[in-house]
Order: C-alpha cells, then structure tokens, then sequence
C-alpha cells in the first residue's frame, strides 16, 4: 500500500460475488446516473488466473466516440464517400489489389535486374588469369533481393568476377544495401571492409557477403578501396 494509507482503512469493492474484488481506486459519484455510459472493449487478458477487462465510462465514451467519428469521415473520403461496413469491403479489395501489384512489381524487377545483369556482361571483356576484375554497381530505387538475382545472372559470365552492388537513395543518413559476390578469398577479405566503408555491417559465406549501411561519402570510397585491392574497376553506371 502507498505510505499515505499504511495502517489505515482500505476499501475493498467486490463485484458479483466471485466475480472480482478489488481495492477502491478513489473515485466516486454521489449517483451512477453520473456516469452516464460505460463501454465494455471484447478484448480482453488473462494473468494469474484472473481476466482483464478493458472499458471506457463517463466523458471518456463520447470523447473516444468523436475521435472515431471523425476517423470515419476522413475514410470516407479517401474512398469516394463509402461508409460504414462498405468501408470494409473496399479495404479489403484494395489489400488485395495490393499484394497482387506487389508480385508483378517483384517479377517484373526480377526481370529487369536480369536483363541489366546481361547486358553489363556484354560489356566486359573475358576474364584473363593474372588480371582480377571488380565490377560496381549503384541503382537508387531498387532492394536487396534486386541484387541477389543480379549478382546470379552476371556471375553466369563472369565466375572469377568480383561484384560489388549497392542500392538505395545515396543521400546523407539514408539507409543503404549492399551485395558482394565473387571468388571466395576475395569476398571474406573485402566484405567486411565494404560494410566499414559504408558505415555499417553484414555478413555472409561462400563468396557471398551482404549487409547495411548509412554513409553517402561511403559511395564515393569504394572506386579507392577496390582498386587499392588491386583490382580492374568497372562502374556501371559511372560516378556523378
């Protein structure tokens, strides 16, 4: 008990015999005409043996009523002045409209990272033994997996190649993705410095290093580090 009610009375409220009992939390009215309403939630949970409800009384129930009257109507404008449980159903639809545009857009882009993959394969010369090649590659408005298949398709070509992909806007503080892919050596050597020089983290095996990172100035250090490494660099597409 609070120290103020230590060694004094307490007031214990039992409701429906069995049902609950509980210490009085103070709040009182001369008439239960003053309040008005209570809102009983379905929601409900279960701890030590005992059930939680969750309800609103009093001022509160018109309070949360206006809050989601105008929730409402804002809802309704968004979907050309639909009310009531016909906001449901086109919710619903446009779930569902939703996921399936998100599936042409994934098989669409998978598409696209294969063509671009052949198409900077044609550009580069046979691999010479002696002479190991880096390739770079920077696109703003595509994902992790966008690289994946990319990487797949170029290494068809070009095995001893060393990929290096990078997506994601190439502002200050936005996040970065990035892919490495090549001869295994390699990979485990400059993964890690790639995930450093971006300013974050990753991790992989079998010549196939992936991860995150923040830094924009990042970008602009990967020509020096991978031809520090020794390596031929190719940029697709070249630096601005």
């Amino acid at each position: 008990l609070p120290e103020e009610l230590a060694g004094g009375p307490v007031r214990v409220v039992e409701v429906a015999e069995g049902t609950d009992r509980s210490l009085c939390c103070g709040t009182h009215v001369a008439n239960t005409a003053e309040i008005q309403v209570v809102r009983l939630f379905p929601q409900t949970e279960v701890k030590r043996g005992s059930v939680l409800l969750f309800f609103l009384a009093g001022q509160r129930v018109l309070q949360s009523h206006a809050k989601l009257w105008d929730a409402d109507r804002g809802i309704a404008k968004v979907l050309s002045g639909l009310t009531g449980e016909k906001q449901v159903a086109a919710v619903a639809a446009l779930q569902k409209e939703v996921t399936r545009l998100l599936k042409v857009n994934k098989g669409v882009f998978q598409e696209l990272a294969q063509l671009l993959a052949r198409d900077c394969s044609a550009t580069l010369s046979p691999e010479v033994e002696g002479q190991p090649k880096a390739f770079w590659f920077h696109r703003d408005d595509v994902d992790i997996d966008f690289l994946g298949v990319f990487a797949d398709t170029l290494s068809r070509g070009h095995p001893g190649l060393l990929q290096v992909l990078t997506c994601g806007p190439s502002a200050q503080n936005q996040e970065l993705q990035f892919v490495v892919c090549g001869p295994a050596e390699t990979v485990a050597e400059l993964g890690p410095k790639v995930a450093e020089t971006l300013g974050g983290k990753g991790g992989g095996s079998k010549g196939r290093y992936r991860g995150k990172g923040t830094m924009k100035k990042g970008l602009r250090s990967l020509p020096s580090l991978l031809q520090g490494a020794g390596l031929e660099l190719h940029i697709i597409p070249p630096p601005k």
